[in-house]
């Protein structure tokens, strides 16, 4: 059995973590930790990082689980990270053909058994039109206006990096999440099947009707 997260996730302001709804479905704000800028699986001190026990879980009304529609969900948490957030992407961030990298604690292998890193691990993908991503033989008909897909073959998102970044680097220490993991092929970098994920500009309206400072609490 495998040790470590099994989702990953944004810091996007000092209270809250920006997730894939299907991370979080079933579960209550009890059964979930965050550890925020943890990095290796081995270390299992609890002084590492930032441990936050999560308050609330806000998942999109929308989400679907069939088609994984509006696939986001943001975490709440009492005790504010001392890490910078990260950036919500306007658009700016995520046209076609920008190469940026998706980072998770997902499956390296295609193999049997499945393997996983103990170190957060990344690799630069580049955005793909939904246009292209929708048609043979990629995913005809499954990718919707909320979804953005990137990757290459040999270059993708995997099992267990569901809900994690992909984002744009500005400049040190400043990122944009253009995307959150949310689903693709069964056979991680196969040719023509591209990593899926929620599109973030598409939901920043609603993210940004929590975060921001003068919103309500929960």
């Amino acid at each position: 059995m495998r040790s470590g997260p099994f989702c990953g996730g944004s810091l996007v302001a000092p209270n809250f973590i920006l997730t894939a709804a299907h991370c979080t479905e079933g579960f209550s704000p009890s059964d979930l930790t965050v550890l925020i800028n943890w990095d290796d699986v081995q270390n299992t001190n609890p002084a590492i990082g930032e441990p936050r026990q999560i308050s609330a879980i806000v998942d999109h009304p929308d989400y679907d689980w069939r088609t994984l529609e509006n696939d986001v969900s943001l975490l709440y948490f009492e005790e504010p990270s001392t890490y910078r957030p990260a950036e919500i992407d306007n658009g700016a961030w995520s046209q076609v053909g920008q190469v940026g990298p998706v980072a998770g604690w997902g499956r390296i292998n295609n193999g049997f058994p499945s393997e996983f890193p103990d170190r957060p691990h990344s690799v630069p993908v580049p955005v793909v039109s939904n246009e292209q991503c929708n048609s043979p033989p990629s995913y005809p008909g499954q990718v919707t206006d909320d979804m953005i897909c990137a990757g290459e073959t040999g270059k993708c998102s995997c099992n267990g990096d569901s809900g994690g970044p992909m984002f744009t680097e500005v400049e040190d220490g400043l990122d944009f999440v253009t995307g959150v993991v949310s689903w693709g092929a069964g056979e991680c970098g196969a040719a023509d099947k591209f990593g899926v994920y929620a599109r973030v500009s598409w939901f920043k309206d609603w993210i940004m009707s929590y975060i921001e400072p003068d919103s309500p609490k929960l």
